[in-house]
């Protein structure tokens, strides 16, 4: 399904996806709840990213 994305939204989406994964040294497969607040509270704190830009 199609959903009108930009054209570097996906790519957008793989990155961040990949170094999801790579703060966590493993795959992100089975990754649940604990791991996201995790890194958003990385994001945040320590890339001192807004939380709206998470």
């Amino acid at each position: 399904m199609k959903r009108n994305l930009a054209e570097n939204t996906p790519k957008s989406y793989l990155l961040q996806a990949s170094r999801f994964a790579r703060h966590f040294r493993r795959s992100s497969e089975g990754f649940g709840p604990e791991e996201v607040r995790t890194w958003i509270l990385h994001l945040t704190n320590e890339r001192k990213l807004a939380l709206s830009s998470v």
